[in-house]
């Protein structure tokens, strides 16, 4: 059967006929006057298409000179989303559909990252601050920083040191230490033998 093509701009009860069939505009779509239309060819519509019910594609939807796609609902992409132009614009959140306390959350100048519930790791345009633990997935394999990039001032509470697994490259052992500090000297804490010792400083200024 031929392409139907209806036309702009109907007024109520216009009838359209067309290869001997009859539609009638009701304000809203056209209805076919008489049983219902099935057509398995082609539908072209120059004007306004209103579906009542649900419209299943086989095939590839294709849009043409489109510039909004507007959903009231929700729109599922069972195989993915590819963006090849532009910008993929969010308002707030992505969730993970499996884990809905799992997600990224966006507000102005900040990304929150979030897992069950509570946020992880949010980064803004002054920094990144975390709420959790910072841990490498494996241990004495990875640096903070290099010898090309160095880190300015690091700020820390009392300082862990432990070469476990290693050894130094002096007497050959390994250690465990604990560096704290007191209000006119500095501490160093055995942690293998529960030593304690004071370091020896000089005033120059």
């Amino acid at each position: 059967m031929a392409a139907l093509n209806f036309p702009n701009s109907p007024s109520t009860n216009d009838l359209h006929t067309e290869n001997g069939v009859t539609f009638k505009w009701n304000g809203t779509i056209w209805k076919k006057v008489g049983p219902a239309y099935t057509d398995t060819t082609n539908l072209n519509v120059t004007g306004i298409g209103t579906f009542a019910g649900a419209v299943n594609i086989a095939g590839v939807l294709t849009y043409e000179d489109v510039k909004n796609v507007d959903s009231v609902g929700i729109i599922t992409a069972r195989s993915g989303i590819s963006v090849t132009g532009g910008s993929l614009d969010i308002n707030q959140k992505i969730k993970h559909i499996g884990d809905l306390d799992t997600f990224l959350e966006f507000s102005t100048d900040e990304i929150s990252f979030e897992t069950g519930g509570s946020e992880r790791m949010k980064v803004f345009n002054t920094g990144v601050s975390l709420s959790t633990t910072l841990s490498p997935a494996t241990n004495n394999t990875y640096d903070l920083g290099s010898s090309s990039y160095r880190w300015a001032n690091l700020y820390i509470n009392d300082l862990q040191l432990s070469n476990e697994g290693s050894s130094n490259s002096v007497d050959g052992t390994w250690g465990d230490w604990t560096l704290q500090e007191g209000e006119e000297d500095i501490f160093m804490l055995n942690n293998r033998s529960g030593k304690k010792y004071k370091m020896n400083l000089t005033e120059v200024s």
